[in-house]
């Protein structure tokens, strides 16, 4: 084996190691923060609520619960980027050697969280026997997929409005919840002021998305090969949320503390 080879064998290991613990301060830093107890209840409480009253459809249901999921997801990732002060995300940034290491690894931290939810999103009402016919295995991937996807990208806009990059809480605030909603029913506003068309089309198609599956599963299973733009519509938000993280990155690394 070559010296060259060592050396970056060495330099894969000590890397592992750092992102390793760059996760393991992060995760005891949230744990002391408590920012993940109400949007976590919040979590609990609505999907407890949601399966009261049996049997439901299943990606009606699906529908509902992913959309919460995209709401907590922006919420936790929110709170979480806001965890540290100027001095420990510097004093971090300089312990772990890389400015945009360190912030994907933020961006991870909180997808690894809404994974962990949609997955008891989609596996709770299984368990239960919640829905009103038997589950095949399109409605398992479209209900993991919408889960998933959607937290991810309600993780990735949420980071984009931490007070770093907009320093008043309340604006912040006012202005993730407005690309949220709107991305939610922008067909919606669309057909009430086709002007505005131009504007919305920026958002993620998240209710172009959602009301895809809606129609085409009207109560019954779906045929995918039939309805290839639903996935087509998923590939649209997952290249979206990659570029939100570009942004994210890039503006976290000019903006100065």
């Amino acid at each position: 084996m070559s010296v060259n080879a060592i050396s970056n064998n060495q330099w894969f290991f000590i890397g592992g190691k750092m992102i390793k613990s760059l996760f393991l301060y992060m995760f005891r830093d949230y744990l002391r923060s408590y920012k993940y107890i109400v949007p976590i209840l919040l979590f609990i409480v609505f999907l407890l609520g949601i399966y009261v009253d049996q049997p439901v459809d299943v990606l009606g249901s699906y529908i509902i619960t992913s959309i919460f999921v995209y709401f907590i997801s922006a919420w936790l990732a929110l709170g979480f980027l806001d965890t540290e002060d100027n001095v420990q995300q510097q004093l971090t940034i300089l312990h772990s050697g890389n400015q945009s290491i360190y912030y994907l690894c933020k961006i991870v931290f909180v997808w690894v969280i809404t994974l962990l939810l949609s997955l008891i999103a989609v596996v709770y009402p299984i368990l239960i026997h919640a829905f009103m016919r038997p589950i095949d295995s399109t409605d398992l991937l479209l209900g993991f997929l919408s889960h998933v996807t959607l937290g991810l990208l309600g993780t990735s806009i949420g980071c984009l409005f931490n007070t770093r990059l907009i320093r008043d809480r309340r604006l912040a605030l006012l202005g993730l919840y407005l690309v949220i909603i709107i991305s939610i029913i922008q067909g919606t506003l669309i057909s009430a002021v086709p002007f505005l068309k131009y504007i919305i089309y920026l958002l993620p198609p998240v209710y172009f998305t959602m009301n895809n599956i809606s129609t085409a599963s009207n109560l019954k299973p779906i045929d995918l090969s039939s309805n290839i733009d639903i996935l087509l519509y998923f590939g649209i938000i997952f290249l979206y949320l990659i570029a939100l993280i570009f942004i994210f990155i890039k503006l976290m690394k000019k903006k100065a503390f």
